[in-house]
């Protein structure tokens, strides 16, 4: 059946980055590389807005298109493409980078693995690119020219020089493809789902035994430690108390009720926060809240007080009362009561003094 080129632009619209316009027209290798990149990072995805009836032509195998590609065989080699030739190196680096950071740093016989198996990424990711569309080449020419450099050389830079040199082996041995491989959508769907499975098995890999953090004071700290002391930290625990919370509203009360549960967890007003500031609790008065600036301003004033700091405490200070001022005189002209007094019933006659 016809691929259609409005069909095509769709899925590069709502799945490109992901690769899936290739799967749609048949490229499997091009939607594998764009799924394991992001469509080069958004780089390719852009190409391919422009060469998407290109694309279709091929595979429809449209008249025109395959009497240009008849032309091209018989110049003999396929015509030299800069665009292909970068593409061959970067995916190279890019493979070879992810099988490198996916071994871990305490497997047996690391230092032959970290040689040996670095140059297998590269040769993959020159072999992938070079047989993309109508062109073709062998694996082993670039894995064999990426290991001899490996071996050989050890200085530091060397992979970018063994991807080049593999690169420029691969594009000198490469030959047109005369037609391609019938496969159908469960079979291509199937291939780059595995792809995606050893992509993902890399990137985990790497991860979880080898990457590290750096906090401030310059300590490297694995990734998964850090992980796990996040989920042990009060703030993380509060904030799966808070989703514990909304999710047991929603159960029971619906979705208006849980709106407004939400807004009050997330302190959108800054009434909490500001609370937290000045020492108090939620429940505070206004006349607690006004004692405890007048304390605060005393100790943090800038005149007063020299330590490295006040000032920007003073401000904060500041701030928060202003903040609290303005959510007491707004909810006392909607008749409600002022922060944590939702539930204190009437206020007597003095009522809140004016901020």
């Amino acid at each position: 059946m016809a691929k259609s080129l409005c069909v095509a632009y769709l899925c590069w619209l709502f799945g490109g980055i992901f690769g899936l316009h290739h799967l749609y027209l048949r490229r499997t290798i091009q939607c594998f590389l764009w799924l394991s990149t992001g469509g080069v990072f958004g780089v390719g995805l852009l190409r391919d807005l422009f060469r998407m009836p290109e694309y279709v032509a091929d595979c429809n195998e449209d008249s025109d298109y395959m009497e240009k590609l008849k032309i091209d065989r018989k110049r003999g080699r396929p015509p030299f493409s800069f665009a292909r030739f970068i593409g061959q190196i970067f995916f190279g680096l890019w493979f070879r980078n992810l099988v490198y950071g996916a071994i871990p740093d305490n497997f047996p016989a690391v230092d032959t693995c970290a040689l040996l198996l670095p140059p297998i990424g590269t040769a993959v990711g020159i072999y992938l690119v070079g047989n993309v569309g109508r062109q073709k080449g062998d694996l082993l020419p670039p894995l064999v020219v990426a290991l001899a450099f490996e071996l050989v050389f050890s200085q530091e830079g060397i992979a970018f020089w063994a991807a080049v040199v593999a690169s420029g082996v691969f594009t000198w041995r490469r030959k047109h493809r005369e037609k391609y491989k019938s496969q159908s959508f469960c079979r291509r769907l199937l291939l780059v789902c595995v792809g995606a499975v050893v992509l993902t098995t890399l990137v985990g890999s790497y991860l979880y035994f080898n990457c590290e953090i750096e906090t401030e004071d310059g300590e490297k700290i694995k990734l998964r430690d850090a992980i796990v002391n996040m989920l042990n930290s009060p703030a993380w625990r509060e904030f799966a108390d808070a989703m514990g919370i909304l999710f047991q509203r929603l159960r029971h009360h619906g979705f208006a009720d849980t709106f407004r549960t939400f807004i009050d967890l997330a302190d959108v007003e800054g009434e909490q926060r500001s609370l937290e500031i000045l020492g108090l609790e939620k429940g505070a008065t206004e006349a607690q809240v006004k004692r405890a600036y007048k304390k605060l301003v005393v100790r943090y004033h800038p005149d007063k007080n020299k330590e490295e700091g006040t000032a920007e405490r003073f401000m904060e200070i500041q701030k928060a009362y202003e903040t609290l001022g303005k959510i007491f005189r707004s909810r006392r002209e909607k008749g409600e009561q002022g922060p944590g007094e939702r539930d204190r019933g009437p206020r007597g006659k003095r009522g809140h003094e004016e901020f």
